[in-house]
């Protein structure tokens, strides 16, 4: 037994029964974070497509796949995640993924690459979803909550990354058809 089943067993032998969250309470909890997460982004997403990539049909995919893939890891979460919480490290995994799937505005939108302010907002979101890479696993590690649902979570949310900005080199026509073997 570890230090930290100890801990646990004491705190649980210490708090009243009222206090102690029910089995599907606890079951929630991760479900909740993830929830919460989802609308952070989703308001983040649509606070993007009007400030900086003006697309309504962007905005609509974006949304689209975005709600897709919580609803996947919503159905996932109990069966894959070890963890009682969601934690901030997934939230900064799905807040990169939510930042991919705004890159869908200069594939779907014709001609909207052609504004070179377009091409600057499209360089800052995959900057800013590249730079938030290493913060998910230094908080998943900080506090306690890798696991290999998050370390998936993270690969996964990467490749997507990786195969969207491929596709947006492809279109841009700057580069072959060889670059979009980078996102496969």
């Amino acid at each position: 037994m570890t230090a930290r089943d100890v801990n646990y067993l004491c705190w649980m032998i210490l708090m009243p029964p009222d206090a102690i969250p029910a089995a599907s309470t606890r079951a929630m909890a991760p479900r909740a974070g993830l929830l919460t997460s989802a609308v952070v982004t989703l308001t983040a997403i649509l606070g993007l497509h009007l400030l900086v990539l003006p697309s309504a049909m962007g905005a609509l995919a974006s949304v689209t796949l975005f709600v897709l893939g919580v609803g996947f890891l919503w159905r996932q979460l109990p069966h894959h995640y070890p963890h009682p919480r969601f934690g901030l490290c997934n939230a900064v995994t799905l807040l990169r993924a939510g930042l991919g799937t705004t890159l869908l505005t200069p594939l779907l939108a014709p001609g909207w690459s052609d504004d070179v302010l377009n091409g600057w907002g499209v360089a800052l979101v995959a900057a800013t979803a590249l730079s938030l890479d290493g913060v998910d696993g230094f908080l998943a590690r900080r506090s306690g909550l890798s696991s290999q649902f998050g370390a998936r979570f993270d690969m996964e949310v990467d490749a997507a990354l990786a195969l969207l900005l491929s596709l947006l080199a492809l279109a841009d026509g700057s580069v072959g058809p060889v670059v979009a073997v980078v996102g496969a």
